[in-house]
């Protein structure tokens, strides 16, 4: 657009003058009638008017601007609010150890084959909190010595968790989320414990990093500690038996389910490494149990051992391969290996011996992961937000088949 001559010379002709004062009373007209949107209003009649040697006003008519070709600026797109439910799950997987496979690979010959389901629901309460949820039930399909009855079906405790995730976020990257949780005594194991329930508390670490490997890298730690809360601090019978039990050496064993103390405080510390090649990932995870459990005291006559302790240590390791299908449905096959640190020989077992071991429940699995908030967003036609699986940055999930 030209710029307007800055002043009119004496010598001007009116037809000029008048022309000026017509193109300035439109751009100051035309300038205050903009709305809110940026669209033009057209001036009112009578809005603009051009006086000539003191003669009557007459109204201007408005001309509309030239159109230059010019777009107007974009607006920003809004993104739509996070949905309550984002990265809520069901992961459903069937397993079965190294025995069905290889029958003389281990010497207990204990086949076992079952399957489980992990319902794992989130909610997001407002910019700060969100609410985790995980329930898991088990099927067995053999009749191995894990459980008391052919084909039981269990369930495992319960958890409830909230997460404070607005911490800003320090090194980096890196992105720390502390949380509250308690434990619900649903499994026969807990109910047995006397356990009323276990409260605890916690924090998630995660950091990613693109660009390697030609994939992205997301590191993962989670740290939580727990005091379960008991009637006993020993287990017991459901069902005490119609006699009374044998007891050696005292009287403190009624109805008692064994000797062993039920766990006053436990810490858990989990590293979780994960790959992301387009629809695939790898991951890799290790997760360690310390528990520390009630102690007895010393009655006369009883025997005890000299160098008894309190302190229980277990490993848990797994290794897996995920494949993001679309937006709400992932493939995925594993390995996972669970143990005491102790050896049968009363050792501590070495870091291979976490990954592997012949005399340990060893297993493989094939699973399948579905994102149920994705699920609804594609029954209801707003399709989906993200693949895969839940994890901490992209609200894929933590861990294939055990939580903390």
């Amino acid at each position: 657009m030209k710029r307007a001559p800055d002043s009119i010379g004496a010598k001007g002709s009116i037809g000029a003058t008048l022309v000026f004062l017509v193109a300035s009373s439109w751009a100051a007209t035309s300038a205050a009638a903009q709305d809110g949107n940026g669209t033009t209003t057209p001036p009112q009649p009578g809005a603009a008017t051009v006086t000539l040697g003191g003669a009557t006003p007459a109204p201007v008519a408005a001309t509309p601007p030239a159109d230059t070709g010019a777009k107007k600026p974009a607006e920003p797109e809004k993104k739509p609010p996070p949905r309550p439910f984002a990265g809520s799950s069901l992961f459903i997987l069937t397993s079965a150890n190294l025995n069905t496979f290889f029958p003389a690979l281990q010497p207990n010959r204990n086949v076992t084959a079952d399957m489980a389901m992990y319902l794992s629901p989130r909610y997001r309460l407002n910019d700060a909190f969100q609410l985790r949820g995980r329930l898991v039930f088990n099927y067995e399909f053999t009749n191995s010595d894990d459980t008391t009855r052919r084909n039981e079906p269990r369930f495992d405790d319960a958890l409830v968790q909230l997460y404070y995730q607005k911490l800003p976020t320090f090194g980096g990257g890196f992105k720390a989320s502390p949380f509250v949780q308690v434990g619900l005594p649903l499994s026969i194991e807990s109910q047995a414990r006397t356990m009323y329930f276990a409260p605890g508390l916690g924090a998630q670490v995660a950091r990613g990093f693109e660009h390697v490997l030609g994939g992205e890298l997301q590191l993962l730690a989670v740290a939580s500690y727990s005091h379960p809360l008991y009637q006993y601090t020993t287990a017991g019978l459901q069902n005490p038996p119609r006699y009374a039990p044998q007891c050696l050496g005292g009287t403190g064993c009624v109805d008692q389910a064994s000797g062993a103390a039920n766990t006053s405080d436990s810490i858990s510390l989990m590293f979780l490494a994960s790959q992301e090649w387009g629809k695939w990932n790898p991951a890799l995870l290790l997760r360690v149990g310390n528990q520390w459990a009630y102690t007895f005291k010393d009655y006369e006559g009883v025997t005890r051992l000299e160098n008894r302790t309190s302190f229980r240590q277990s490993t848990y390791f797994s290794a897996w391969l995920d494949y993001s299908a679309n937006d709400w449905f992932t493939a995925e096959v594993g390995y996972w290996m669970s143990r005491n640190m102790l050896t049968a020989q009363g050792k501590v077992a070495n870091p291979a011996m976490w990954v592997f071991d012949n005399t340990q429940d060893m297993r493989f699995y094939v699973g399948a992961s579905l994102n149920l908030d994705n699920i609804a967003k594609a029954v209801t036609g707003q399709g989906g937000a993200g693949s895969g699986v839940v994890r901490a940055k992209n609200e894929r999930r933590t861990t294939p088949i055990m939580g903390m």
